[in-house]
């Protein structure tokens, strides 16, 4: 059995934080909503978060200005952005996380998206802990 995970989703509109949490939680795993990029910051510097899945256009803080202090105080923590588009994003942000075009995604494949960025950090944290070792 794969050991729970935290995700912190951050997103202004309420019904895709309710929609997600019935979807992610079915897995066991644990899910954190913020409806602000203030409130998001401070979820994460209060628990152990595996994940972020972040709107990029967002009221007030940006998911832009959320994901570079995200990137500054957790260097390697997986950061899910998603845009309504992948192109209005800017290519910095591409560079240093996952977009995801929103525009057609189902629920279940936004799940596996998340399942993946997790993967994807624990292969690359057992990779390094086999080439210190």
């Amino acid at each position: 059995m794969s050991e729970t995970k935290t995700i912190l989703y951050i997103d202004d509109k309420r019904d895709s934080l309710d929609v997600f949490r019935a979807h992610f939680e079915k897995s066991g795993d644990k899910l954190l909503t913020a409806a602000t990029g203030k409130e998001g910051l401070e979820l994460l510097a209060g628990n152990r978060v595996d994940a972020v899945v972040l709107d990029y256009q967002m009221p007030g803080m940006s998911g832009g200005a959320v994901l570079q202090i995200v990137k500054r105080v957790a260097p390697g923590l997986p950061v899910l952005v998603l845009a309504e588009r992948s192109m209005f994003v800017p290519q910095d942000v591409r560079n240093v996380t996952t977009v995801v075009p929103t525009r057609g995604m189902s629920t279940s494949k936004l799940v596996r998206a998340v399942e993946t960025i997790c993967e994807t950090r624990i292969a690359k944290s057992l990779r390094r802990g086999a080439a210190s070792a």
